[in-house]
């Protein structure tokens, strides 16, 4: 079926050419794709549709997904004519040179009817006559070329309208629009983007140029006139020096260095939100004393974040960044020995809490894609030797091209993760159940979050009001100034501060009586990134030679291999039910599994060493059990869903039912392959790059944070709305770790991974 609706459609393409002289190949540098995971997608609408009917069955869904670009009416003009010379079809050219300004202003008279600067979907509800009809004809006067192209569709629009934006953008007053760039297909065309431009999009430095944009948060608002706060290490004198005489030499930055004497204090995140004195955290400088470049995930969230920046990592390498990626791992590094821990993102207002640990699995990523001429070592062939606690940072830039580079990187970054792991995860309050752990936070004082949407609270606020006996204005101020004590509120936040820590703000999935208990649970995700955390371990200590002493404790990889298997043991013992053939998360409080079905559950299959059975959490014949009954409470159409549907019905928050979220597909799909299911990752990868293909076909290519993958749209408006879908002309960015879902399903669809 779908082979054929290609053919015939390149059959038209072929036919109406045929009448006005021999077509030009359909390739330019848009459409010319080197790399072979995007040909399955790209060459939905290129002449070289064809092809399609002979990559056999494992290449049918890559046809699939072309159609659903089409069939959101996203064609483009094939000759098609409009009353006039300027529409006749014999005068229908492949490409012709239009002067920018003029046209692009003209296109978005005659098409953008509701103003947005977009060509989408909603335009055509407008309609006024020709205006919004979904065409447009690039003729005299807008260019001087002989012939006309007519643009037909809302996707081809879209098209037009970003390469014009972008020419204005670099300066250009003409620009030559051909065929085969109006034709490029949706999936096409943002994996390319993500791959040239997307990453550059997301990429900050805390230098003096880019230092103002960053400072600057739509989070946490302040009053004009309120100086911008960096607060730098004191442990890291480079750092103070070089910020002290940025600042001095930029007043224009209305910015104060604030220099912290050790981690930054979480019990002051309410003081310095009632104070407008939050701020930026400084990062790592290079060995030039530069502030090293690192990729934020998109929209408000202006900052480097723990788990995104794992998802972030996978992304960049798979599109060949290898510098961009190391450097986003030694940041982590950086936050881990001047701040403690990963933070949530490096922000004052997340000091309070960590995120999910992530960050050998990074690490591991990284040392796999180390370029061989910069490898030295491999992890087998590492020198056998125990190594020192004082081992030299790694460094960047050219020093990575060094021989030993790569281990003494490894060595560094292994040191950096178990002093997370063993001050951060291990540590006391966090181990309700022995060997098992829990996000928590940190700190004795509690406060509300600042950087949630106003009103986030009002509902709990209320409830909360009306027990002390005040409007719930008054109780917000009493509580949040410290005049009014109130251990319930205080109870409250910590189990919303676990939730935020958790990385899942926020979610039912805790809530037990109508209480959120997010702290008395032992979760199936913290404790899966943790064994992996321990395997990972395990291999790095090999690796570098023996074991590492930290805090005066020396670690050695059978100490770590022992910890994984002890927790192996009691992830079955307390969170595995062999009679349901699904994982859940443990409440202590009532020493139940809980049930609620979430894509967490298929962590433990990706926490694993896919090679080495003795480290994977249940069996061949139980993984696969474990799977199937969880595609039968989370496939939706587009995806998995972040929980079942009968626990949707307590409401909207965002990352249960109907949402769904790359993180849990990414994982999904990986640990899917790790039990042999590659066709089902596929199937599943299929679907959710069918729904983002639609959507970005039907609305001017956007790429969001999230989707909710029932509906298969991205018009979300729990919580915080969707990050990613306000913009104007073009997507400059994507959003982080959508941006790498897209690049990873085309790889498990590419030939190899059939």
């Amino acid at each position: 079926m779908f082979t054929h609706f290609f053919r015939t459609r390149c059959e038209r393409l072929r036919h109406a050419s045929a009448d006005r002289g021999a077509m030009k190949p359909a390739v330019d540098r848009r459409t010319s794709l080197a790399n072979p995971r995007l040909t399955l997608l790209g060459g939905a609408l290129r002449a070289a549709v064809p092809d399609a009917a002979v990559l056999g069955a494992a290449l049918l869904n890559a046809a699939v997904l072309g159609a659903a670009a089409l069939g959101a009416g996203s064609t483009l003009g094939c000759g098609s004519s409009q009353p006039g010379a300027q529409g006749d079809a014999k005068h229908e050219v492949t490409s012709l040179t239009v002067r920018v300004n003029e046209t692009l202003a003209a296109l978005l008279a005659e098409e953008d009817l509701d103003g947005d600067k977009r060509i989408t979907v909603e335009d055509q509800k407008e309609r006024a006559g020709t205006r919004g009809d979904g065409r447009f004809v690039l003729a005299r006067p807008l260019t001087d070329s002989q012939g006309t192209l007519t643009v037909e569709g809302t996707w081809p629009l879209a098209i037009l309208v970003e390469e014009l934006y972008a020419a204005q953008q670099r300066g250009e007053s003409i620009l030559e629009i051909s065929r085969a760039t109006l034709s490029e297909a949706p999936i096409s065309r943002i994996s390319r983007r993500i791959r040239e431009e997307f990453w550059q999009g997301l990429t900050r430095q805390l230098d003096a140029e880019g230092l103002a944009a960053a400072l600057e948060d739509s989070k946490v608002p302040v009053p004009e006139g309120t100086p911008r706060y960096l607060y730098v290490a004191k442990s890291d004198p480079q750092a103070v020096a070089y910020y002290t005489a940025l600042l001095a030499e930029n007043p224009q930055l209305e910015a104060e260095l604030v220099v912290l004497n050790g981690p930054p204090d979480p019990n002051m995140i309410g003081e310095l939100t009632r104070d407008f004195r939050h701020g930026l955290l400084a990062l790592k400088l290079d060995d030039a004393g530069k502030p090293l470049p690192f990729v934020v995930p998109g929209g408000r969230y202006n900052e480097i974040y723990g788990w995104d920046t794992y998802f972030i990592v996978q992304g960049l390498l798979l599109d060949g960044h290898f510098e961009q990626a190391r450097m986003m791992v030694e940041h982590l590094a950086y936050s881990i020995e001047h701040y403690g821990q990963i933070l949530n993102a490096n922000r004052t207002y997340y000091a309070n809490r960590s995120n999910p640990p992530f960050f050998t699995s990074m690490v591991r990523k990284v040392a796999a894609a180390w370029p061989v001429e910069a490898a030295g070592e491999t992890e087998e062939g590492a020198e056998t030797q125990e190594a020192s606690a004082e081992a030299p940072p790694a460094r960047g830039g050219e020093a990575a091209k060094e021989p030993e580079a790569r281990t003494r990187w490894l060595r560094a970054m292994t040191q950096a993760a178990l002093k997370e792991y063993s001050q951060v995860w291990m540590t006391k309050p966090r181990t309700l159940v022995r060997g098992l752990q829990r996000y928590l936070g940190s700190g004795q004082r509690v406060s509300v979050p600042p950087e949630t949407e106003a009103g986030h609270y009002d509902a709990v606020f209320e409830r909360f009001a009306k027990k002390y006996k005040l409007s719930s204005e008054d109780f917000l101020a009493a509580y949040t100034s410290g005049a009014l004590r109130a251990p319930d509120v205080d109870a409250f936040l910590v189990h919303d501060r676990c939730m935020r820590e958790s990385g899942h703000d926020t979610t039912y999935r805790w809530q037990v009586d109508g209480e959120d208990r997010c702290a008395d649970f032992v979760t199936v995700d913290l404790n899966s990134l943790l064994h992996k955390t321990e395997v990972d371990l395990a291999h790095l200590l090999d690796a570098v030679g023996g074991a590492l002493k930290v805090g005066g404790k020396r670690f050695a990889a059978s100490d770590l291999r022992s910890a994984a298997a002890k927790r192996r043991t009691l992830m079955r013992k307390l969170l595995w039910d062999a009679e349901s053939n699904t994982f859940a998360d443990y409440d202590t409080k009532t020493k139940q599994r809980h049930p609620w079905a979430s894509p967490t559950m298929l962590y433990p299959l990706w926490a694993i060493d896919a090679d080495d059975p003795s480290s994977w959490i249940v069996s061949e014949e139980e993984g696969h059990a474990l799977i199937d009954q969880a595609m039968r409470q989370l496939r939706t159409p587009g995806g998995l869903a972040g929980s079942a549907p009968n626990e949707g019905a307590l409401g909207a928050r965002q990352w249960d039912h109907p949402y769904g979220w790359a993180p849990h597909q990414i994982i999904a799909w990986e640990g899917l392959k790790h039990y042999g299911r590659n066709k089902l990752a596929q199937e599943l990868a299929r679907d959710w790059l069918a729904m983002i293909s639609d959507n970005a076909s039907r609305y001017h290519g956007v790429v969001p944070e999230k989707f909710d993958v029932v509906a298969r749209s991205h018009q979300v408006f729990a919580e915080y709305g969707n990050v990613g879908t306000d913009f104007a002309y073009i997507t400059q960015e994507g959003f982080g770790w959508m941006n790498t879902s897209i690049q990873l399903a085309l790889s498990l669809l590419a030939p190899a991974n059939d």
